[in-house]
């Protein structure tokens, strides 16, 4: 009779050890399982964060664009300064397809740049404290960063060898070697160097001549190695004497459109700039390497030199 006891009694012991163990190894796997379920979860909702917060510069992007889209220096800088923009003065936000939400804080350029810096922080509606953050600079293109630019049709000849970007508000004909990007604002064209149907905007005749309109269109990569885009939106050059008229009224001019005899040197100084008039043949001007410049007055000028008077540093 004790032996049964001691029998029962070891196999209770046994059955509970048994029990433990497995209750550990149930309890472990749950955590295990749960702690994935909720990183997945985490990792789907940082991801949708960061497409809402993408989504928030995309759109501030478009924002911009329908904003300052013709307009001059001057009135892009008055768009600024007016504090009526998107994301200055306070973070804009917005709804983004019922999941979640952006916000847009956007630090203006100053006074003499064009550079935007937005910050967007997105987060969904299910988990708001999973927050995700995109910060991008936006610029204006800069006409200086074209080696060629034209308001009308232009052709480069063979031998032609252009490591900069070239776009004509026409076509262009290129029978040399872009090193970088060719565009044109015109799909087709009429190419006055010769008879025939109408070409594409951005064509070359180099070896072979490039199918017409409305085949498909090349890569010929032993022209253009950057590539061809057209059409692509016009450059307004008559914006550029908008904005030289607003350049000259700030540094003084304020007869625009008229003549400025400035001062015994022929210039205007304010605390915007310098302006100088047009007498005689210009200004030769050096730019010093201590943020000062040399400004010379030319006087008289022949085919290989110069004669200058100085006129003020």
């Amino acid at each position: 009779m004790e032996k049964n006891k001691i029998r029962k009694g070891a196999i209770l012991a046994y059955t509970l050890i048994v029990i433990s163990v497995v209750s550990i190894f149930l309890t472990a796997s749950m955590r295990v399982v749960v702690s994935n379920i909720n990183f997945g979860i985490n990792r789907e909702s940082k991801e949708q964060s960061l497409q809402i917060a993408e989504a928030g510069i995309y759109y501030y992007r478009w924002y911009l664009a329908h904003k300052v889209a013709g307009l001059t220096k001057k009135q892009i800088r008055q768009f600024w300064e007016s504090g009526t923009a998107y994301g200055v003065n306070d973070a804009y936000e917005d709804d983004y397809e019922g999941i979640g939400k952006y916000s847009i804080k956007v630090e203006k350029p100053d006074s003499n740049s064009t550079i935007v810096v937005v910050e967007s922080t997105g987060y969904t509606y299910k988990f708001p404290n999973l927050k995700r953050t995109v910060r991008v600079r936006f610029r204006q293109e800069a006409w200086s960063e074209y080696v060629v630019l034209c308001d009308s049709d232009i052709r480069f000849g063979e031998g032609t060898d252009v490591n900069g970007k070239i776009h004509a508000n026409q076509g262009i004909r290129f029978d040399g070697l872009a090193r970088n990007v060719v565009s044109s604002s015109v799909l087709t064209y009429d190419d006055p160097d010769h008879g025939g149907s109408k070409e594409y905007g951005v064509h070359t005749h180099k070896d072979t001549i490039d199918p017409l309109p409305p085949n498909a269109i090349p890569d010929r990569n032993d022209v253009f190695m950057a590539g061809r885009t057209f059409p692509t939106p016009t450059r307004d050059f008559d914006s550029i004497l908008e904005d030289i008229a607003d350049m000259k009224s700030e540094a003084g001019c304020n007869n625009v459109g008229s003549y400025c005899s400035g001062n015994a040197d022929g210039a205007i100084i304010s605390g915007n700039g310098i302006y100088f008039n047009n007498a005689n043949h210009g200004r030769h001007i050096i730019l010093q390497a201590d943020g000062t410049m040399l400004v010379s007055r030319v006087t008289n000028m022949s085919d290989n030199e110069f004669k200058n008077q100085t006129a003020f540093v």
